[in-house]
């Protein structure tokens, strides 16, 4: 019963409170709520809120719309220099006669007008082009045109050099069989070719992806050493 009463006084008081904005809740010591303008000695004044139970957590409420984009972040620092990639290559004279590259720092791009591109190798000593080539024929005896392989992953094809001429590839070539080639030997069982090759007849006909050439004197690509300018 005292249960009841509490909670009816405490509903009345509550009620009043609402009512009264300047009112005070005071408790005695026996649990009695009165209100009052200002609590009387042996009276504690109590909070409204404490006479009311709390409630159930209510629902989470729905996701927010997406916020607006940031602002762009400050520019980052300054990268490392690159690799330096290519370079002029010039001879003993300063000429330009070519590009070279720091991963193949032996190996000069050319281009001759009206003949073609290529990449030329600069022997050991740096006195002048590497020279070696292999030549293949359509006939025997190492007789007829002369012709030189090409690869088709090669976008710049390697030259061959001999005897001072370099032999440029008319590409993309085409699908030749031959029978005999020529080469660079320090000894030949057979004979050697009027460009200081040896010849040898194929033991049987060959079929290769060859193109015939533009013969052009090594001279044209300056006179070595050569060296290289960034």
């Amino acid at each position: 019963m005292k249960a009841v009463r509490f909670i009816a006084i405490t509903a009345t008081a509550l009620a009043l409170v609402a009512g009264h904005v300047d009112a005070a809740l005071c408790v005695k010591k026996s649990g009695a709520v009165f209100m009052r303008n200002t609590c009387k000695k042996q009276e504690s004044p109590i909070d409204p809120a404490q006479l009311v139970a709390q409630g159930p957590a209510g629902a989470d409420g729905a996701t927010g719309s997406t916020g607006a984009p940031g602002s762009p972040g400050a520019p980052g620092e300054k990268g490392a220099k690159g690799d330096p990639g290519d370079f002029k290559v010039v001879d003993s004279t300063g000429r330009t006669i070519g590009i070279g590259d720091v991963g193949y720092s032996n190996s000069i791009a050319v281009q001759v007008p009206g003949v073609g591109s290529g990449i030329l190798t600069v022997d050991d000593n740096n006195e002048g082009i590497y020279q070696y080539t292999e030549l293949y024929h359509e006939s025997t005896g190492c007789t007829g045109e002369p012709l030189v392989r090409v690869y088709p992953a090669d976008l710049v094809p390697y030259i061959e050099a001999w005897a001072n001429t370099a032999y440029f590839p008319e590409l993309p070539g085409s699908k030749r069989t031959v029978k005999s080639q020529e080469y660079a030997a320090d000894t030949c069982s057979t004979f050697i070719t009027t460009r200081g090759l040896c010849c040898q007849d194929l033991g049987a006909p060959q079929e290769r992806l060859l193109a015939s050439t533009v013969e052009v004197p090594l001279a044209t690509f300056g006179k070595p050493p050569f060296r290289a300018v960034f």
